[in-house]
């Protein structure tokens, strides 16, 4: 004999409202980040840090990266790291490498999850030393929530 625990009633599939925006929050999870690739000088991106991680192409080990995703208004995106000012910028100021990037642990960066973080495209410029050759140049700017959310009150009476 075999007994069937499934309902036909409404209630049986009915989520509370808690449950639908924690379900709806992790399927966001999911999607995919859209790397932010400037070409314009002035181009920018602003969102909320939503994690780092330790990315490797399929197609070549040798070029794993830093990825930053950050949770803009329009979705996902993805900022890596190739880029040495963005490395400094992000991560921290010392870093030459990435073999030293991937070494600083992620509660040591200097974006952390749910930080608030703005990045623009400065442009590209000719190398200072090796001839013939430009680099990119960036803006960060980082602001770090604070706990609970709300501003601090400074004890100013006014």
């Amino acid at each position: 004999m075999s007994v069937d625990t499934r309902s036909d009633s409404a209630e049986a599939h009915t989520l509370d409202a808690a449950t639908e925006a924690a379900l709806a929050a992790l399927a966001g999870k999911l999607d995919r980040a859209e790397g932010w690739k400037p070409e314009i000088p002035g181009e920018r991106v602003a969102g909320v840090a939503e994690a780092w991680e330790t990315v490797e192409p399929h197609d070549d080990p040798k070029k794993r990266c830093e990825v930053l995703t950050l949770r803009t208004g329009k979705g996902l995106v993805a900022v890596w790291t190739y880029n040495k000012q963005l490395k400094t910028k992000l991560i921290r100021p010392d870093i030459d490498t990435q073999r030293e990037a991937e070494a600083v642990p992620y509660s040591e960066r200097l974006v952390q999850v749910a930080d608030l973080v703005a990045l623009e495209f400065v442009g590209k410029f000719p190398h200072p030393v090796n001839e013939g050759q430009t680099y990119a140049r960036y803006r960060v700017e980082i602001s770090r929530p604070v706990s609970g959310g709300e501003p601090q009150d400074d004890g100013i009476p006014y």
